[in-house]
């Protein structure tokens, strides 16, 4: 019977030497899940990130865009009132001139 008692003993502890093997790889590939998970999340945030970055350059390049634009048109339309004002003046000039012309021939 002694003999008995050593092989099951012996089976025993084979039997839980086993059971702790598949408990560490079960933990390292727990573990290496894990990481892969948090990689993977991180790397999906930063593809997130760089497209919101890249969509926000746009974004301020169509602004200054926008307000060049803007300018420009500003800067036609006050040449446009210069212009605008110096005719009136001359036209007033002449009028003030012709009027003074006109008085002179009476």
């Amino acid at each position: 019977m002694d003999w008995e008692q050593d092989i099951l003993e012996w089976v025993g502890d084979k039997q839980v030497k086993k059971m702790q093997k598949m408990t560490w790889i079960k933990f390292i590939v727990s573990i290496m899940t894990a990481v892969g998970g948090f990689g993977g999340g991180w790397y999906k945030m930063e593809q997130r990130v760089t497209a919101l970055e890249s969509q926000l350059a746009q974004e301020n390049k169509m602004k200054i865009i926008e307000m060049e634009i803007r300018q420009i048109k500003r800067d036609e339309e006050l040449i446009e009132l210069r212009h605008q004002m110096k005719v009136d003046s001359i036209k007033k000039a002449y009028e003030k001139y012709e009027f003074k012309l006109g008085d002179g021939n009476n």
